[in-house]
């Protein structure tokens, strides 16, 4: 189970969204990834400065020729990560951070 959007803040408060990861289902590598250590790989969508009230749109994260831009994000920078599900399974927090570190395997 993959979540549906994922929006991961940094420390310094800027904000890294993947607003449809089932958009990148047929990228090489999987749709969204974190380790044991809490280091994320994300398709970045969208973003948003802790200056801004609002989310701008990432150019090319998919592109023909480049192929898709997968940002890797170390845990250090990390604040927290936000993680949206839809309805339809029944699954709890600790369920899900299993899922979670296990997408590597």
């Amino acid at each position: 189970m993959f979540p549906t959007q994922v929006v991961v803040t940094l420390n310094d408060g800027t904000k890294l969204c993947c607003d449809s990861v089932q958009d990148f289902d047929d990228a090489s590598v999987s749709l969204y990834e974190t380790d044991d250590k809490g280091n994320v790989d994300l398709y970045v969508t969208e973003q948003k400065l802790p200056s801004r009230d609002d989310f701008k749109a990432v150019d090319n994260v998919r592109h023909p020729s480049w192929g898709d831009n997968l940002i890797y994000i170390p845990s250090r920078e990390i604040k927290y990560v936000e993680l949206r599900y839809v309805s339809g399974g029944s699954y709890s927090l600790s369920s899900l951070r299993s899922r979670i570190s296990l997408l590597r395997d």
